[in-house]
């Protein structure tokens, strides 16, 4: 987001996925949780956090590869986690009203129907700003979308495929 709002040349369209203005109880719980076990040392119960919560409806694998990539971050790393969440946590409703009405390229965003984390509701706000947004809703997922099943790969490459390669009109027009 605070890319786009710079309005890079080199970027002609935009998707945003599981994104929201919002910061809702379910993502606050989750951020605190996170935070406080990667202050006080404890990595491995953050990053069963991230999949009991965020990332509840990933396979099996995907989890166990989460958990064994995030248990094994260097310090730095984990410094770099605790700089976003803190970014996240310092935003308000008016610096993101202020970045979508800086944003003047057509934006997709994309949400999962069983995210709540990031709901589909939360960031329907944004056609207040954006004049080139629009929305799509992946049924049967939550917020890791297209890695939770085939279903959901299956629905997310159908809308990027619909949004960002251009139909036969479009490029007659370019």
């Amino acid at each position: 987001m605070m890319a786009l709002a710079q309005s890079p040349s080199s970027i002609k369209k935009a998707v945003l996925a599981s994104f929201s203005t919002l910061l809702n109880d379910g993502m606050l719980r989750y951020i605190h949780g996170a935070r406080h076990y990667i202050q006080i040392g404890d990595v491995k119960t953050a990053a069963n956090l991230l999949n009991d919560e965020v990332g509840k409806y990933l396979p099996r694998l995907l989890k166990h590869i989460n958990y064994r990539h995030l248990s094994r971050l260097d310090e730095q790393e984990l410094q770099q986690v605790c700089f976003h969440i803190e970014q996240i946590l310092s935003m308000n409703d008016t610096d993101y009203e202020k970045l979508l009405g800086n944003i003047e390229i057509p934006t997709l965003f994309v949400n999962g129907k069983l995210d709540e984390y990031t709901t589909p509701e939360d960031i329907l706000i944004a056609d207040q700003y954006m004049p080139q947004c629009a929305f799509e809703v992946v049924p049967n997922a939550g917020h890791f979308l297209d890695l939770e099943h085939a279903d959901a790969r299956k629905r997310m490459e159908k809308i990027l495929r619909g949004f960002l390669i251009p139909s036969e009109l479009e490029r007659q027009v370019a």
